[in-house]
């Protein structure tokens, strides 16, 4: 079954340049006022070769500049945390942990979260009508070629929180982030991105991390 096509932003600009300027003026506000957030999130991801889309749920976590962590809770237990050196990929199941430099996600969804770069430093940018709310969404295409090819970002126009991420990968396949029971600018435990390896877990020193 195909990704409903609702869901999918057509990359025609629809939006004056000055109403383009403000949207992606209003997302750099965003990014700069908040110090952390907290959110839960549904995840769909869609591959191009099985159709079907795959859902997981968890806890997303984040404190700028560096620091973030994914705790998948459905359908595995995963956690993706950076202590804002070093990025850990934990799966329990498997007992395995890979970990990557902070520099080898650049340009990725987790850097543009938690970066302290201007957007317009790192990205090309337009701005295009969401399918499925009709605001104002913003593309991000890196400027420098990666694993992403663009992230689209969504905040609501009532209280400027984010309500969706979705990015297409290099391999094309597209995962939707819905976040709902925002808070941001709350107090997070430190520990909260700090990783230590548990004993009797192999670990893996990689380039890439999963994401």
């Amino acid at each position: 079954m195909a990704w409903p096509v609702w869901l999918q932003a057509e990359d025609k600009p629809m939006f004056t340049p000055k109403e383009s300027q403000a949207a992606l003026n209003r997302l750099q506000s965003f990014l700069s006022a908040m110090r952390t957030m907290e959110a839960e999130f549904i995840q769909r991801v869609v591959n191009p070769s099985r159709g079907t889309p795959g859902e997981s749920k968890g806890k997303f976590y984040a404190l700028r500049p560096g620091k973030f962590r994914w705790d998948y809770q459905y359908p595995f237990i995963q956690n993706i945390i950076s202590d804002g050196r070093e990025i850990f990929f934990y799966e329990p199941d498997l007992k395995q942990v890979s970990i990557a430099s902070w520099s080898r996600l650049n340009n990725s969804p987790a850097s543009f979260f938690v970066s302290n770069d201007p957007l317009e430093a790192v990205f090309d940018w337009s701005v295009l009508p969401d399918p499925l709310f009709q605001y104002p969404l913003v593309r991000l295409k890196p400027k420098k070629p990666g694993d992403v090819q663009y992230i689209d970002v969504l905040l609501s126009p009532e209280n400027n929180t984010l309500i969706k991420l979705s990015i297409l990968d290099s391999m094309g396949n597209l995962s939707h982030f819905h976040f709902y029971k925002s808070r941001l600018n709350t107090e997070i435990p430190m520990d909260r991105f700090q990783f230590k390896v548990p004993p009797g877990v192999d670990i893996v020193k990689t380039d890439e991390v999963k994401q």
